[in-house]
């Protein structure tokens, strides 16, 4: 019919009987395409989770579930310290015990030292930033360096370590705060601390200064017992060292921790369950399909 309406139009057409044959030509060839592409087109197989891929994944919550028991334990530790922290800022200053080594169970707590200050080696931490500010207009509490002198006792005549305080990075010159550099005997309370140990060992980044305040470094290198303590705030002395460079508060993130480790945790567990349930039932539909044709097979025979 269709064919009969071309002619038709050719003959009527007269010379434009060429370009209707190839228009009818495209039209055939168009249709032939289409329908030659959707017959090439396969529907792609259903990607199955691997039994490898699964296995590895349910690696991940174990690992993380095992890493937020570790900070649960590390909070309760940390909690510990802050309570203890709060109790021995209320008790009055003991004297130093005569056995140093009873000083290693005595951090936090407050001590009264009695001796003289060796400037000649005092040892600068930094940089550090000021704990305290005497006033908050100033511009330079950023900058600064902590001063840790050795001190010998006047009982025993050993050499402890005290952070007398903090100081300008511009001040860090012992002979710009002459003032402050105290001679003779002097008493003072301070906080007994423990070492600030860190993975990497302790760099000096210049000239008797240090990274952190790691004690059994600093008294190898100035010749004092590894005790290092902070004086306090009120025993800070004109021109010298701003003291009580101790933190107030201890921060507790270990619950943030917490929650991101066991909600990793939870995330990828539901993860994994939904990834074993795909391949059971796909296994499954394998197996059955495989019965069937089996089947199939021996009623034909």
């Amino acid at each position: 019919m269709l064919l009969t309406s071309m002619q038709r139009f050719s003959s009527f057409a007269g010379g434009r009987g060429d370009l209707c044959t190839c228009c009818r030509r495209n039209q055939l060839w168009n249709v032939a395409t289409r329908h030659a592409s959707a017959a090439v087109r396969v529907k792609p197989k259903r990607k199955v989770p691997g039994l490898l891929r699964i296995c590895l994944l349910s690696t991940v919550p174990v690992v993380t579930f095992a890493l937020g028991t570790w900070q649960v334990k590390r909070h309760n530790w940390k909690e510990d310290i802050i309570a203890k922290k709060m109790v021995e800022d209320r008790l009055p200053p003991t004297d130093v015990p005569q056995d140093l080594t009873e000083l290693n169970d005595m951090e936090w707590k407050k001590v009264r030292l009695r001796g003289r200050f060796d400037h000649g080696c005092e040892q600068y931490i930094g940089p550090r930033s000021l704990i305290k500010p005497p006033s908050s207009n100033d511009r330079n509490i950023y900058s600064g360096f902590v001063v840790v002198t050795p001190f010998q006792l006047a009982d025993s005549g050993k050499r402890v370590l005290v952070n007398r305080g903090w100081v300008k990075r511009e001040n860090k010159d012992p002979a710009k705060r002459a003032r402050g550099q105290v001679e003779g005997e002097v008493e003072l309370v301070a906080i007994m601390r423990k070492s600030e140990k860190t993975s990497q060992e302790a760099v000096q980044t210049g000239r008797n200064t240090w990274a952190t305040k790691d004690s059994e470094v600093l008294a190898e290198f100035c010749g004092t017992e590894p005790y290092l303590f902070d004086a306090l705030y009120e025993c800070t002395v004109p021109g010298g060292p701003v003291g009580g460079q101790t933190p107030d508060h201890l921060r507790n993130k270990h619950m943030e921790y917490i929650v991101t480790w066991y909600g990793i945790s939870l995330v990828t567990s539901i993860l994994v369950f939904l990834m074993a349930r795909k391949y059971v039932r796909i296994k499954r539909r394998q197996r059955d399909y495989s019965i069937k044709l089996a089947r199939e097979k021996e009623t034909s025979v």
